[in-house]
């Protein structure tokens, strides 16, 4: 029953918000979302939290942690002009790196992240059609059965049909802890946040208004979105003047990411990083254990400490103090 209802209330929204040639939220076929290119990424890799933050307290902390990555690397790393990101995640360090870059290449192999914000670079998504989308789904959801979970199953079958970005974003917004996560066919397997009125007027303003300021930052310097893995735009840019940034799943800290990232691919990145200019994103002491991969390799690297407490559960009482690092090589041959 769901679907059909689903069917019915999205072919109205369609002929509301887009023109009647365009049949599914996705991007024109001359510029569509990129093929993923490692089957891997379907296997929890893109578990962190997409665009959201599940309290002020952890927003705080990353933009502190930010503004402390941003200093540091105008201080270390000031010859350089241009920034790689492997493995581009949120995109939150990426929109704001120091200006000093002014040629930004992001790299991930979820092709969903990619072509989102491909979209917002070319014009496809807007705020304007974002809002129209958002709040006619704010409807559905209200008079939605089970709370909304009934409205939130059905976007979830038609995004894993047609790969829909906008129902991407929807779901990103609408998830259990703004949880991103695939299961081995390609499809989102993210349970309903169950808040009541989780779809607010106040965060459909915030959500329009943080893709107004993503396509300011992304038009005011040159952008590249690409959906590759990061192995192939290390070995790209291997020795070449440029920083890399690189911020892998944290191995060993969530068992969401046990199935696609582990001690062999972990090992393999510190390989490839060591001859380029890098900083490398990780955690080193969680106040159990220290970090082993650390322990192997960082004698060889440089490292700095970071405090900040970073969330592994879903309660905030089970989130742990975690002592992060930013592992770096200024003195690689270029």
């Amino acid at each position: 029953m769901h679907n059909k209802i689903y069917n019915k209330t999205a072919e109205n929204f369609r002929k509301a918000a887009f023109n009647s040639t365009t049949n599914r939220f996705i991007e024109p076929k001359n510029k569509s979302a990129p093929k993923n290119n490692n089957e891997n990424y379907n296997n929890n890799y893109n578990n962190k939290n997409y665009n959201g933050y599940n309290n002020f307290e952890d927003k705080l902390n990353t933009y502190q942690n930010l503004s402390k990555l941003k200093e540091w690397s105008v201080k270390n790393f000031n010859e350089y002009n241009i920034w790689i990101e492997p493995f581009l995640g949120s995109g939150i360090v990426a929109l704001n790196v120091p200006s000093q870059f002014k040629h930004i290449i992001c790299a991930d192999i979820n092709p969903y992240i990619i072509s989102f914000y491909r979209g917002i670079q070319n014009g496809y998504i807007t705020s304007e059609k974002v809002r129209e989308f958002l709040k006619y789904h704010q409807e559905m959801f209200a008079k939605s059965e089970e709370g909304g979970y009934a409205h939130y199953r059905c976007v979830k079958d038609e995004f894993n049909k047609t790969k829909d970005i906008y129902l991407f974003l929807l779901l990103t917004r609408t998830s259990f802890n703004g949880i991103m996560r695939f299961n081995k066919k390609g499809e989102w397997n993210v349970p309903y946040c169950k808040v009541q009125n989780r779809l607010t007027d106040k965060l459909i303003d915030e959500i329009c208004n943080n893709i107004d300021e993503i396509y300011n930052v992304i038009i005011s310097r040159d952008y590249t979105f690409v959906n590759v893995p990061y192995e192939l735009i290390i070995k790209q840019w291997k020795r070449r003047r440029a920083v890399i940034y690189a911020d892998p799943p944290y191995l060993g800290l969530n068992v969401n990411y046990f199935d696609s990232w582990d001690l062999e691919r972990e090992e393999k990145l510190y390989e490839l990083l060591k001859d380029n200019n890098f900083i490398l994103s990780t955690w080193l002491n969680n106040g159990e254990k220290g970090n082993d991969v650390v322990k192997k390799f960082g004698e060889n690297f440089n490292i700095k400490e970071i405090p900040h407490k970073y969330f592994v559960a879903a309660k905030t009482d089970g989130r742990k103090n975690i002592v992060e690092g930013l592992i770096y090589n200024k003195n690689a041959q270029v």
